[in-house]
């Protein structure tokens, strides 16, 4: 068989390995199902509608439009693709350890996860609810809500409600 010949042969096996893995940009996100969907921007303009958006268990995320992802296309098909991974480089916290670990979200809230301990933070407001209970955290004030009671610290004043007895220790 001449090489030509071979080449021939071989070009749509090439190709579908060829459009096996991807990158590109994601420009829709659609978090009403079961499993996320993505349209995704890939090379020379091409559109990949309703790829699905896979994620690691016990984790969600809707990724802002403009995110880079990787995708996979099963079989080299591009009408049955999925993306695996994306991420948005403008946003990512930078710097760390090994080992360290950190939710982020683009409007500043961080989880981290850091061989010298946990740490939430938030601009605006931190919330910790556990069942009927709420600790509610915001740049000017604490309050702690429990069983009927609340307790607010805010510009040096300390405001307890409730609505049986109220003892306060000095």
């Amino acid at each position: 068989m001449k090489l030509e010949n071979l080449r021939r042969a071989l070009s749509p096996l090439v190709n579908r390995i060829m459009a096996m893995v991807g990158r590109g940009t994601v420009s829709v996100v659609d978090d009403s199902r079961k499993l996320a969907t993505v349209q995704i921007k890939a090379a020379r303009g091409e559109i990949l509608q309703g790829a699905e958006f896979w994620q690691s268990y016990g984790f969600k995320s809707v990724p802002p439009i403009g995110s880079e992802c990787v995708f996979v296309a099963v079989g080299g098909k591009r009408d049955h693709v999925h993306a695996l991974h994306v991420v948005d480089r403008t946003e990512r916290p930078k710097g760390g350890a090994e080992g360290d670990v950190v939710v982020y979200r683009t409007t500043g809230e961080l989880l981290e996860l850091l061989a010298s301990g946990g740490k939430l933070s938030s601009p605006t407001k931190v919330e910790l609810e556990v069942g009927s209970s709420l600790v509610e955290v915001t740049p000017s004030a604490i309050e702690l809500s429990a069983g009927g009671a609340s307790i607010r610290i805010e510009s040096g004043t300390v405001t307890i409600t409730a609505s049986g007895s109220t003892t306060v220790f000095s």
